[in-house]
Formats: C-alpha cells, sequence, structure tokens
C-alpha cells in the first residue's frame, strides 16, 4: 500500500480526468467511478473520486487519468517516465503510480484500460460484456486509492486473478469470486480489502 500526498489524503477525495475514453468505456467507466463511490460511501473508506475537466499533465490538473490501450503504453510524471506493453484483449487493467521519494507518497495515477477486453466462450472468443468491463475498471479504481498487486484479495472486487463466467450473451458475462459460484456485477468489497483503503485514507 502507498498512501497518497498528505494534502490529498486529508481532502478525502481523488480527481479523475476521462475525456479519453470514447464509445462503450465511456459509458461503463461512468457506471464503474458511480459504482465505487457509492462502494466507498457504503463502507466508509474515507476517499471518493470525482471527474476532472483538467488533464493529469497539467498543472493544476487531475490526480489521475484513465484511457483504453492495445499495444505499448507510457506515462511521464515530474521527469520521470514509465513504459511498458499492454495486451488490450485480456481481462486486466494497469494502474502506473506515481510517488514522491523518498517519502513514497503518491502524487498521480495512470489508469490503463484494455481497448478491446475479450472473453473466451465454447464459440470461441468475442468482445467482453459491460458488467465485465465495469469490474475491470473498478479493480483499477481500487489501485489509483493507493492499494499494490501484494494487497490484492481472493474474494472480492480486488482479486488478483479474475475468472469469467460467460453468458450466452456478452450482456450475462460475470467475473467469479474465490471458486465459488458467487460473480459479479454486483460489485462487492471484502473487509480485508474495505481495511486497507480505509488505513491509507484515515479520516
Amino acid at each position: 500500500m502507498i498512501p497518497w500526498i498528505d494534502g490529498i489524503r486529508q481532502s478525502g477525495t481523488l480527481t479523475i480526468y476521462t475525456a479519453s475514453l470514447a464509445g462503450t468505456w465511456a459509458h461503463v467507466f461512468r457506471e464503474a467511478l458511480h459504482e465505487f463511490n457509492l462502494l466507498a460511501s457504503t463502507h466508509n473508506l474515507g476517499v471518493s473520486i470525482k471527474p476532472s475537466k483538467l488533464p493529469a499533465d497539467k498543472e493544476g490538473g487531475a490526480n489521475l487519468s484513465v484511457q483504453t490501450a492495445d499495444g505499448p503504453i507510457s506515462a511521464s510524471y515530474d521527469g520521470a517516465t514509465q513504459t511498458g506493453t499492454f495486451d488490450g484483449a485480456r481481462l486486466h487493467g494497469l494502474t502506473l503510480l506515481f510517488a514522491r521519494q523518498p517519502e513514497n507518497v503518491l502524487e498521480k495515477a495512470y489508469i490503463f484500460l484494455p481497448g478491446r477486453p475479450k472473453v473466451n466462450t465454447p464459440s470461441g472468443l468475442r468482445p467482453a460484456g459491460a458488467g465485465v468491463m465495469k469490474v475491470i475498471a473498478a479493480h483499477e479504481l481500487l489501485h489509483a486509492c493507493g492499494l499494490d498487486n501484494s494487497d490484492h484479495s481472493d474474494d472480492d472486487l480486488f482479486q488478483g486473478t479474475p475468472r469469467v463466467d460467460a453468458g450466452d450473451t456478452a450482456q450475462g458475462d460475470r467475473i467469479l469470486i474465490g471458486t465459488g459460484p458467487k460473480g459479479m456485477p454486483p460489485l462487492f468489497l471484502s473487509g480485508s480489502t474495505a481495511k486497507n483503503i480505509k488505513d491509507l485514507w484515515p479520516k
């Protein structure tokens, strides 16, 4: 877990620039953000995320940025750059966190969502449904709060190895939880994940 800088943490609010999203992802991400904030309120997480009109790389811009990707990715902040390769067909996002050193406190985060997530069905690969896409997006919002891969759970939205229960149509797709039949949507948090976020965002 990595905390945000004091001023952000004390405000209890992160801002996010979403204008790079289009099509299905723009709609799905709005829903994911709304449901994240509902979960944050229900669990008293100490943080909410609000849209910003200013890009993250502008002076006074958003704390977070989100975009789709398929192939090389890159993000830069305060003279530092992180790069990589991203598979846009996978059912995973990726969040690059930029922390100020030596304090190791977050100052920016860049979320990448798969540009063309696919689900494997008996009839072959097809585009993932909006419900699965929403789970992917909300998962990355948890990372943006300061959780890293070592904080992954196995029983809620923050599980690290999602399994898909493919519906007869994309609208019926779900992400399964653990080894049982329970799935998402609807989105939910376990007590351990909620506690981790609360520890990062004390009121």
